[in-house]
Formats: structure tokens, C-alpha cells, sequence
């Protein structure tokens, strides 16, 4: 039996618990996940070296990080590619680390609890210090943490991973199983606050293909069922505890796809995208380049983000960068589907949902969501070697 790595383990388990507070936690070297995150990969390279592999999972994404790099070429901001090309690669670089390390010296129930204690964490400072975590008069709550506001959007999304593996954990257990839920619902309610909508339809999404999936799962059937009828008391039991304000400005029927923004005819994510589709009819193959989404989209419109990570691949990459980079998500979501790990898939899925919504290749969460479910799998095969 190989032994666990607690460095790994814990450095690892460090970086999940404090994503919700990176933007806060920051100084002159940098975010200390930045810092966390090059210790583990120094870590790693040290205890492999002479043994560095690239596994058939990462080809495509491999392809995708070269084609990123040559589209320097024909890029029309050399800045833009910079910046936005050193974050992608120190997030390969990871990611490759990270499957380098064999699973089974991961203790990844440490990183499972590390996940629900930061999104229990991040959900507890809006829950219970409204007064420091307002954001908006709309009612609004993000982390508010030396001096920082964190994007209410993003700290929705990293408080999702937590929530997801909150349920997750609940199909797991075999006693005392609904303190996961209550977990879950913490979580689920400190995103609400947040007022991110395209949270709120990821995990609405993802939760409900979760339950559908087990309900076809006969030896889970009957927690599915459990985890629906909790689900139901749950939505009752916050909406009636959510601020009047909230629910009126971000989560009413009117508002909770923004179509309202669009018939105003304000800035909004509609009419970004709309521009956007101009782009990549007029380049569809090859793209703008890495990182210059904002330079081409000024081209058209004005210069803003995406706030869509598919549309961001087809404009900075077309149709070519869209596939390599599919291709490997694609086969991550099909590996976790053929283990009938529903709860991963969900996971994952929901992030992917969250995209829709948000430039999510840029943030830590997404790629840590990449990074867990390929441990998970990995992890699953070598159950099943053990048992036979």
C-alpha cells in the first residue's frame, strides 16, 4: 500500500480551502495561492525527477497550450498574449504536476474536507457579517478581506466546488450523511447572497441531472430521493430568510436570465456576445490569438470581457483552439460518466454550466475543478484494481 504524501496532500488541501480569499490574501510576491501553488510544483518535480510522464489525457491540451503559444504570431497585442499566456501555462504546468503525482499518496478525503471548509468559510463571513461582506445596494455580498472586495461571480463559483462535493460526500457516507446536506445548504445559501445568477442556474442544472443519474442508479435511489425532498425544504427555507432586495433585483423571473438588460439596451452579456459572433464569423478557423479577446472585441464594440469562457476560446482560439481544449474537457466529463462517479460529473458539469456566464479559464477554480476530477478518476480505477 503506497504511503500518503502529506506534503502534497496538505499543500494541496491548502489551495482548495483558501481560493475563496485569494484576491485578499495577496502581497508584493504575488497571491498566496501563487505561492502554495509553485511550492507543490517545485514538490512535485523534485520527487519525480527522471520520472516526468505525460498521460493521453493531457495530448489535446498539451496541442492547445502550443497553439496558444504560436498564435504570438498573429496577435494584435503582444501585451495582451503576455499576460493572459503566463496565466494559462503556470496552470498547465500544474495541472501536468499534479498528474504526475501517484494518486493513491493523495489523501483525497483531506482535500474533499479542505474544499467544503472553504466554501463553509466563505459562505459563514456573508451569512454572519453582513455589515463587512455588502457589496451593492442591490443587496449583493462578496468577501470583503484587507481591504479587498472579491467578484461576488467568482467567489459563487469556488463556493459551488464546495456545495457539489458537500452532496457528493452525502452519497458517500454511511452514518450521520445529512450533515453533508446541511453543509451543502450552507454553502448554497451564502451563493445566493453572492447574487450571481449564473451560480444560481449551474447548480440548479447540475444538482438536478445529479439526482435524475441516481435516481437510474439503483443503489443510490434511495438518497437521491432523500437529497430531493431535503432539496424542496431547502429552497423554502431560504427564500424565505433571503433579503426582499435580493430576490427582487437578481432572482426574479424577470431578471434571472438579464433579458431585462438586453431590452434596455444596456452594456450586458447579450450584447457582448452578439459582437462577438461578428469576430468569429469574420475569423472562425484560427482566432485572434491568446489573451486578445479584449483587443478584438474593441474592434467592433468596446473593450470589455467576455464573460463567456466558450465564447473567449472561439474568438481567442476559433474553431481550432475550441476543439483541442473541448477535446480534453470532453474526455474528463465521458471518464467520470463511464465510472458512474455522477457526483464528480455533476461537479464538474455545473463549472462548466457556470462558463456560460463567466470567463471562467482565467480562475483558479475552473482549473482546480480540471485538477480534482482527473484525481478522482485516476482514483477510481485504481479502486477498482484493488478490489479485483
Amino acid at each position: 500500500m503506497t504511503a500518503k504524501n502529506r506534503v502534497i496532500t496538505y499543500l494541496l488541501a491548502l489551495y482548495c480551502c483558501l481560493m475563496p480569499f485569494e484576491e485578499a490574501l495577496a502581497s508584493s510576491f504575488g497571491s498566496i495561492l501563487k505561492i502554495i501553488g509553485m511550492l507543490l510544483i517545485a514538490y512535485v518535480i523534485i520527487q519525480n525527477r527522471g520520472n516526468w510522464f505525460l498521460s493521453k489525457y493531457q495530448g489535446s491540451l498539451i496541442l492547445w497550450t502550443i497553439y496558444m503559444f504560436v498564435s504570438v504570431t498573429w496577435v494584435s497585442s503582444v501585451q495582451w498574449w503576455q499576460y493572459f499566456f503566463r496565466i494559462y501555462i503556470v496552470q498547465i504546468i500544474f495541472l501536468c504536476a499534479m498528474e504526475m503525482v501517484p494518486v493513491k499518496s493523495i489523501d483525497m478525503k483531506v482535500v474533499r474536507k479542505s474544499l467544503i471548509l472553504g466554501g463553509c468559510i466563505a459562505s459563514a463571513i456573508m451569512i454572519l457579517f453582513p455589515t463587512s461582506s455588502g457589496f451593492t445596494d442591490e443587496g449583493r455580498r462578496t468577501i470583503m478581506l484587507l481591504e479587498s472586495a472579491l467578484d461576488p461571480n467568482v467567489v459563487a463559483s469556488i463556493i459551488l466546488l464546495g456545495a457539489q462535493v458537500s452532496i457528493g460526500e452525502f452519497y458517500k457516507a454511511q452514518r450521520r450523511s445529512i450533515r453533508f446536506v446541511l453543509l451543502a445548504i450552507w454553502q448554497i445559501l451564502g451563493i445566493l447572497l453572492t447574487g450571481s445568477r449564473g451560480a444560481l442556474l449551474a447548480f440548479v442544472v447540475g444538482f438536478s441531472i445529479e439526482i435524475i443519474l441516481n435516481l437510474f442508479n439503483e443503489g443510490e435511489r434511495r438518497k437521491a430521493l432523500r437529497v430531493f425532498l431535503l432539496g424542496i425544504v431547502a429552497v423554502i427555507f431560504i427564500i424565505g430568510i433571503l433579503p426582499e432586495n435580493l430576490l427582487q433585483t437578481r432572482f426574479s423571473k424577470e431578471n434571472i436570465l438579464g433579458l431585462n438588460e438586453l431590452a434596455s439596451g444596456s452594456h450586458n452579456r447579450y450584447t457582448i456576445w452578439m459582437y462577438a459572433g461578428k469576430l468569429i464569423k469574420n475569423n472562425p478557423v484560427f482566432g485572434y490569438g491568446c489573451g486578445n479577446f479584449f483587443s478584438a472585441i474593441a474592434t467592433v464594440y468596446r473593450t470589455c470581457a467576455s464573460h463567456n469562457l466558450y465564447v473567449l476560446l472561439m474568438v481567442e482560439g476559433g474553431l481550432i483552439g475550441m476543439l483541442l481544449f473541448g477535446r480534453y474537457v470532453w474526455k474528463i466529463l465521458k471518464g467520470l460518466f463511464r465510472q458512474q462517479d455522477f457526483s464528480t460529473f455533476a461537479l464538474l458539469l455545473t463549472v462548466l454550466i457556470m462558463a456560460f456566464s463567466l470567463d471562467s479559464i482565467t480562475y483558479k477554480y475552473f482549473w482546480m475543478a480540471l485538477i480534482y476530477s482527473r484525481l478522482i478518476i485516476r482514483e477510481n480505477i485504481e479502486h477498482k484494481y484493488d478490489e479485483e
